[in-house]
């Protein structure tokens, strides 16, 4: 029975231990705009820094108001719009998030009984900015299939020295006139008041930099905020899973069966 129970222990550790590969997408800030002068004056009073968070790169807007009035944030009216694809910032869904509890009765041993507690949590479309104050704001990710590397770039190969020993690098640079992918990122920022336009900020970001490598984000050195990686199984991760899962399933019908 310990030998069994080793053995599922080592093929469970190996099940959920994935080969990674990893690229890192470096992104290029390029113009920002505002709708009418209202919108400059209003730029000009808030501070709205972009970053990209996680596997994909998950859009994270932080807005300080350094005005004197509250302003508001749609987020229901707030995109990333990629290759001419409206992704919005606000989805109209809820969490539920419960915890249940079972206990057997006292009286009729096969019965048993259930409380259930728990929360629906709805995210808010609107967001409201006091003066001197700042919210952070999280939106859809960036990217979640890597790029192919173009047949007529030249392909950089660099070798990391970590902890763990050398990693090797490949990457390929972009020109402006050659960026794979640009990213857009429209907000709709309303100034506190019943008689006032909404104005509309656009941010866009270029692809001007793709790192292959199999080193995990932990001890990968980005390049600033700007930037952001993507994951993908290796084929030999893949096959060792599913080896461990068929082996897996042979070892528990075997412990049945003694």
């Amino acid at each position: 029975m310990k030998t069994v129970t080793l053995i599922l222990g080592l093929l469970v550790a190996l099940l959920f231990s994935s080969c990674s590969t990893y690229q890192y997408v470096g992104l290029t800030p390029l113009k920002t705009d505002a709708s009418g002068d209202a919108g400059v004056s209003l730029r000009d009073s808030l501070e709205i820094s972009y970053s990209f968070d996680g596997d994909g790169g998950e859009i994270q807007v932080e807005i300080f108001n350094r005005s004197l009035h509250p302003v508001l944030v749609d987020k229901s009216k707030s995109s990333l719009i990629r290759a001419g694809e409206t992704i919005p910032f606000f989805e109209n869904t809820s969490q539920i998030s419960s915890v249940s509890h079972s206990r057997q009765s006292y009286v009729y041993d096969r019965d048993y009984y259930t409380t259930t507690q728990g929360e629906i949590r709805k995210d808010a479309s609107i967001l409201f900015i006091p003066p001197d104050s700042r919210v952070l704001m999280k939106g859809p990710a960036l990217e979640r299939s890597f790029f192919d590397f173009p047949d007529d770039k030249e392909v950089e190969a660099v070798d990391i020295r970590t902890d763990n020993g050398y990693y090797q690098t490949k990457s390929v640079s972009f020109s402006e006139e050659e960026f794979p992918a640009t990213y857009r990122i429209f907000l709709t920022i309303i100034p506190y008041g019943k008689e006032e336009s909404p104005v509309f900020m656009n941010q866009e970001f270029s692809v001007k930099k793709l790192t292959n490598t199999s080193l995990s984000p932990g001890y990968f050195t980005n390049e600033g905020e700007n930037s952001f990686f993507i994951s993908e199984p290796t084929g030999m991760g893949t096959f060792l899973g599913g080896v461990a899962a068929m082996v897996l399933l042979v070892v528990l019908a075997a412990a049945g069966g003694a």
